[in-house]
């Protein structure tokens, strides 16, 4: 039998955007199903609802790391002005040299 290949959340670009939107799907919908009143069958789906969003979030705090993009954010300086963007050199050597 083959081997099964996973991959990290930074290969695929939308794969954290698909798990975010579904987290989100599962809370509303796990809000909406536990207010008022709730059956027998209303409390079982809860249940279900609740252990997949605690399994959906073990798994995106597991597979996806941010400390790389917290590294670069944190590298950056504090004012805005002061990182380096070639596009604004360009076109400042662009309106300067007309």
């Amino acid at each position: 039998m083959p081997g099964v290949e996973t991959y990290g959340m930074q290969d695929v670009g939308r794969r954290i955007d698909f798990l975010m939107q579904l987290q989100d799907l599962w809370s509303v919908a796990f809000g909406i199903l536990t207010q008022g009143y709730m059956s027998e069958s209303d409390r079982v789906t809860a249940m279900k609802l609740q252990y997949a969003l605690e399994l959906l979030n073990a798994h995106l705090i597991n597979d996806y790391d941010c400390r790389p993009y917290a590294q670069t954010i944190n590298q950056l300086p504090k004012n805005a002005e002061q990182i380096p963007d070639d596009r604004l050199d360009k076109g400042k050597k662009k309106y300067n040299s007309t």
